[in-house]
């Protein structure tokens, strides 16, 4: 059995005059990342792949700071895409959002991709990483696509998955089964 190891990005500055993809990382976030490495050390990773959105390469690069390893980006693995208009003035107003993306996955309700769309595409570009080596993988990404791949009985609805989720978090998923064996 291979392991895939899914990383979420640690917090964000939010900025709303830049699209979500550019946001970096919050004051404080180093340090999140830095000991949620502790916990990653025994996998030996050979690289870490990582979205190229900025909060997910800044962790990815701490990630490769402490792992030793180099970190490669890969298309496809990028958040739901959002505009930069989609930015929301309260924690709620923004659950309320994505409560909606999870509940309607073949409307466009949020951003300009729908949960179906953003689910196929990270599917694929997951499926694409994990045929180009043998070895267990550490990807680094976001909270709404991780969930949607992860959605499944065992590991329940992908809204329920991304409200767990914190910033940083890991999560071990066993390939291709995609069932989470640890958290």
């Amino acid at each position: 059995m291979r392991l895939l190891h899914f990383v979420r990005h640690a917090a964000v500055a939010v900025d709303p005059g830049l699209p979500s993809s550019d946001w970096p990382l919050a004051a404080g976030a180093e340090a999140a990342v830095s000991a949620l490495a502790t916990g990653l050390h025994g996998i030996g990773p050979r690289r870490i792949v990582s979205s190229n959105h900025r909060k997910a390469t800044q962790t990815a690069d701490i990630l490769a700071r402490e792992l030793g390893a180099p970190v490669e980006v890969h298309p496809g693995l990028e958040e739901h895409h959002r505009e930069q208009g989609d930015f929301f003035a309260t924690r709620q107003a923004f659950e309320d959002a994505m409560t909606a993306f999870f509940e309607h996955p073949n409307e466009t309700v949020l951003g300009s991709e729908s949960a179906a769309a953003a689910r196929a595409r990270f599917q694929d570009a997951v499926r694409n990483i994990m045929t180009l080596s043998d070895d267990d993988e550490i990807v680094v990404s976001h909270g709404a696509v991780m969930a949607l791949l992860l959605e499944q009985d065992a590991n329940g609805s992908a809204r329920s998955i991304w409200q767990r989720l914190k910033q940083p978090d890991h999560l071990t998923i066993e390939w291709p089964g995609l069932r989470i064996v640890e958290k």
